[in-house]
């Protein structure tokens, strides 16, 4: 029997580039068949209205962490309209595989290994020999890649070169945070990063992290700077973020914060760099944490925040209002001397961190004139499907192409229906929890990057 979904009266956004149609779409047996007008749909199809809705691609998102023991990250994905995403902090492969597993929400898994110097490689500047170790394994536990997070865990440049060289070579996917045991990650270590590929090239997350600023006009000005940086090297790859909150997980060591970059943002701020500066950045409300609220994460009040510090004794994630949005909106819409965008997609940073805002946020930019919905679509979902080497089945609607499709009320820029592999896993707010995810554990094909 045919498993079919017709999804009616739509404002359908088809083809790539994506084109506006008036009509319906056909998902069967979780593939897209047919779009525009229907002559005939299977007797056992289910209907749904997308009257004065959006009918878009699900997103395709190439930076979120959802992995987690509760299914809290991948149905915060499904409700933003994300069919498809890459984690980029991944580290024991079987546990991974059944913690994506047994959450059910349908969201099609991929992801890196992370490089950690005196964890995953040996040191902060390992040999040609530890580095292709490092790749192997990440192969043989079904990684697409490898994620460098400089700022985080820092190596030196010289064996952030040889880990660009040796992953291009490889073709691994490699994703760089910006950063070193010489610079952190600012625009300093953007730059470092770029120069350290000798032209090989990789992805550098989340692009406007990196334009650090004072004041508004200083980061926008940051990322000016970054859009003609990146123009100027073409053969690196990038995506952007739209929240104007930073978060950083953190993990305490002898009541210090692991990583560098909690650190920082700890002593930028005034506090002390350990877990008495953390309760009173919380207790200030400077420092917000996030925690579970039903069946998601969300931002915690101070002192809910407090409390669930102590319960986790600091391991928890915390999140701190320091982006511009004018600068989110420079990265993003900034482009080459050819008209192409200069950064490749739209990404969250997001997943199990309550920053899953890709659609609202360029839904406003849309009303903005800063993108059109072409374009919204091409960033949105094309774009990270490129990254991933899946453009060939995801990221545009078209005949054969995964079943996976998200009704948009434009409006309120929430999504009312996330179908994935033709299977409606969110529907108005509520969670299906009916379809067993999918870990991609190998390429299917090189990403156009690396080619």
């Amino acid at each position: 029997m045919s498993n079919s979904t017709v999804i009616r009266n739509g404002r359908i956004m088809y083809g790539s580039p994506a084109g506006e149609i008036a009509g319906d779409l056909l998902i069967e047996n979780g593939y897209i068949k047919a779009v525009g007008h229907l002559s005939s749909i299977p007797a056992n199809a289910r209907e749904i209205d997308a009257d004065n809705c959006y009918v878009l691609p699900g997103l395709v998102d190439p930076h979120a962490h959802y992995m987690s023991p509760d299914p809290c990250g991948y149905r915060m994905l499904s409700a933003a309209g994300i069919t498809t995403a890459l984690e980029p902090i991944a580290l024991v492969g079987d546990a991974s595989r059944q913690q994506i597993k047994a959450a059910h929400t349908g969201l099609t898994c991929a992801a890196l290994y992370l490089l950690m110097p005196g964890r995953t490689l040996p040191d902060n500047d390992p040999d040609e020999r530890s580095i292709i170790q490092a790749v192997k394994h990440a192969r043989q536990e079904g990684y697409l890649g490898l994620k460098l997070a400089g700022a985080h865990f820092p190596f030196t440049p010289a064996a952030m070169s040889r880990i660009i060289r040796i992953a291009a070579e490889m073709q691994c996917i490699l994703m760089i945070h910006a950063g070193s045991t010489e610079n952190r990650d600012d625009f300093n270590g953007m730059r470092e990063a770029v120069q350290c590929s000798s032209k090989y090239p990789f992805i550098l997350a989340h692009i406007n992290t990196y334009c650090k600023g004072q004041s508004d006009a200083e980061q926008c000005e940051y990322a000016r700077q970054a859009v003609q940086l990146l123009n100027e090297n073409p053969h690196i790859a990038s995506e952007s973020t739209f929240s104007t909150i930073g978060c950083v997980g953190c993990r305490m060591i002898n009541n210090v914060p692991e990583s560098l970059c909690l650190q920082d943002m700890l002593r930028n701020n005034g506090f002390t760099v350990d877990l008495a500066g953390m309760r009173k950045a919380i207790a200030c409300g400077k420092f917000f944490a996030s925690g579970s609220v039903g069946e998601v994460y969300d931002w915690l009040t101070p002192e809910a925040g407090l409390r669930l510090l102590q319960e986790r004794n600091g391991q928890i994630t915390v999140g701190i209002v320091n982006k511009s949005a004018e600068k989110n909106t420079l990265v993003a819409a900034g482009r080459r001397s050819n008209g192409r965008f200069t950064v490749n997609a739209f990404s969250s940073d997001g997943g199990i961190i309550p920053c899953n805002v890709i659609l609202q946020e360029a839904l406003k930019r849309v009303e903005q004139n800063v993108f059109t919905m072409s374009e919204l679509v091409e960033k949105s979902s094309f774009a990270g499907a490129q990254l991933l080497g899946l453009e060939h089945r995801k990221g545009i609607i078209a005949e054969e192409f995964d079943g996976d499709v998200i009704i948009v009320d434009p409006q309120q820029k929430k999504v009312r229906y996330t179908i994935s592999g033709g299977c409606v896993v969110y529907e108005n707010g509520i969670f299906n929890n009916n379809k067993e995810n999918i870990f991609i554990t190998e390429l299917e094909h090189t990403p156009i990057f690396l080619q």
